[in-house]
């Protein structure tokens, strides 16, 4: 089993680890050709050429202006994220307390999210992960913000979910 050193993925495929690891270090080595939009996944960048880039040019040439404008607002929230108490929504703009209640309900309540179906009610609004449960959406958001709240006793450990700290305790203590 692979386990990832700066948090508490698993896996059992190596795949998964490189594509996960990607996410940590920024590594986005999927480049869409029409425009400035970067991927650490290529079934990202395929739905974004699908949901982007379609046959009408001039339509075409309005989403490639979208495109690079989210690139640059992603960029300066990710920046933001760090030196703020604050996130911001990808999708609408709406500058949000660093609440996992608050970012929950708008992950939910965001028209400008993109959603793939219906069944995913909820879009994370910091990147691309969806979700159908606010159970799994919590935990997500957790990642984002840092948030460890269930901490070892025994030792420095610490862990987004009860059932990563129980497995924790099994194994180490």
């Amino acid at each position: 089993m692979f386990t990832c050193i700066q948090c508490d993925y698993h896996t059992y495929h190596s795949g998964n680890m490189k594509e996960h690891v990607r996410r940590h270090v920024g590594n986005k080595p999927y480049k869409c050709q029409l425009c400035s939009y970067e991927s650490a996944r290529s079934s990202d960048l395929k739905r974004h050429e699908q949901t982007v880039h379609r046959s009408n040019t001039k339509l075409n040439n309005k989403r490639i202006e979208i495109c690079i404008l989210f690139k640059v607002i992603h960029t300066i929230s990710i920046a933001l994220f760090f030196f703020s108490d604050f996130v911001i929504c990808q999708y609408c703009l709406t500058s949000l307390p660093k609440s996992i209640e608050l970012i929950l309900d708008h992950c939910k309540k965001c028209h400008f999210s993109q959603r793939i179906d219906f069944n995913h009610l909820y879009t994370c609004v910091l990147c691309q992960y969806h979700s159908n449960s606010r159970y799994n959406m919590r935990f997500h958001i957790r990642v984002h913000l840092g948030e460890r709240p269930f901490k070892c006793l025994q030792c420095p450990y610490s862990s987004t979910q009860v059932s990563n700290l129980k497995s924790h305790m099994q194994i180490k203590h």
